[in-house]
């Protein structure tokens, strides 16, 4: 993963000009790629303040992207940005994270999930099994369970 994110921060520095292939440019895509695989080595080496850096870095460049469909970015950086702050002990700048990507994508089960953790984190019960309830229903047909907002 370090060896990647080399590559990844050698062609950003690189490439001097977003070309234009789709609606989003190629460096924005880099640029954000490149922060999300920064955030996920610093968390895997425990440097936490740093994954949370890097991936709220990786939020305020997805909202930047231009909406497409399919998305030209699938991969959500708010579910990582908040998987994080729960590992970090902030369940309540998680809840921010997720009910923002809820707002965003209505019934999203990776953010349900999420939210329903940093709920059960912050010790609101009741607001949780109701998450917990409406997480039940958007993941009732998928065939992965989760454990957090993320892959580990």
């Amino acid at each position: 993963a370090a060896a990647e994110l080399k590559t990844l921060q050698q062609q950003l520095n690189t490439t001097r000009k977003d070309q234009i292939t789709g609606v989003n440019g190629t460096r924005t895509l880099l640029h954000l790629s490149e922060r999300l695989l920064a955030g996920e080595l610093a968390s895997k080496r425990g440097a936490t303040g740093k994954a949370v850096a890097a991936f709220k870095e990786a939020v305020g460049l997805e909202d930047r992207l231009h909406d497409t469909e399919p998305p030209d970015w699938p991969l959500p950086a708010r579910h990582l940005l908040g998987a994080i702050l729960l590992t970090d002990n902030k369940p309540a700048e998680a809840e921010t994270v997720y009910q923002d990507d809820l707002a965003r994508h209505p019934k999203n089960g990776w953010a349900l999930a999420g939210l329903v953790a940093s709920l059960r984190a912050q010790g609101k019960p009741q607001a949780a099994e109701e998450t917990a309830l409406a997480f039940r229903e958007a993941w009732a047909r998928a065939d992965v369970v989760l454990t957090e907002s993320r892959i580990p």
